[in-house]
């Protein structure tokens, strides 16, 4: 999904010092009416956790590429950003100088979403505001979240913990 960059992105990761650490990922706003991530047939090398999912990259070798439910993450920073910030599992940015997150809340609020249902379930479906204002911040919060998911971090009625990673050497994986 990164378009004309989608080798070069592929090809940094690869040839990183970093590389070990390093994979490709991209988010895919899953509709209402769309199969829900976890009902996706499971391939084989694949890692899954709470709608998202970690997989052997099909073009390049030894690349891991994590594949994000965005309307499912934005969703879950917007409603921890509208709660309390006492409030246990909320989100709150530091000090009171609202100048400070200007950037950040414009890039927070640059897409609305609208309620949708199909497959007997809801959900929200985010779009970009008209304008085309930027929205990395949001898109990196949501990694971010996501990254703390992969890492075993959990909020109430989420289900169970991420798989147990298996050990390999940055040889074996490779090789995968």
């Amino acid at each position: 999904n990164y378009g004309e960059s989608t080798k070069a992105v592929k090809r940094f990761c690869l040839t990183s010092p970093h590389s070990a650490i390093l994979q490709a990922a991209h988010g895919k706003g899953i509709k209402a009416g769309d199969s829900p991530m976890g009902l996706w047939p499971q391939q084989p090398g694949e890692r899954r956790g709470h709608n998202w999912m970690l997989r052997p990259d099909k073009e390049a070798k030894g690349l891991r590429h994590l594949l994000i439910d965005t309307n499912y993450w934005k969703s879950f920073i917007h409603k921890r950003l509208r709660m309390l910030p006492s409030s246990r599992g909320s989100l709150s940015l530091w000090g009171n100088d609202p100048r400070l997150h200007e950037m950040l809340g414009d890039q927070l609020t640059a897409e609305y979403a609208t309620r949708t249902a199909g497959r007997q379930r809801e959900l929200d479906e985010w779009t970009i505001k008209p304008g085309n204002p930027d929205n990395h911040l949001l898109d990196c919060l949501a990694g971010c979240a996501v990254g703390a998911s992969m890492l075993g971090s959990q909020i109430g009625g989420q289900s169970a913990a991420p798989a147990q990673r298996q050990r390999m050497t940055f040889d074996e994986m490779r090789k995968r």
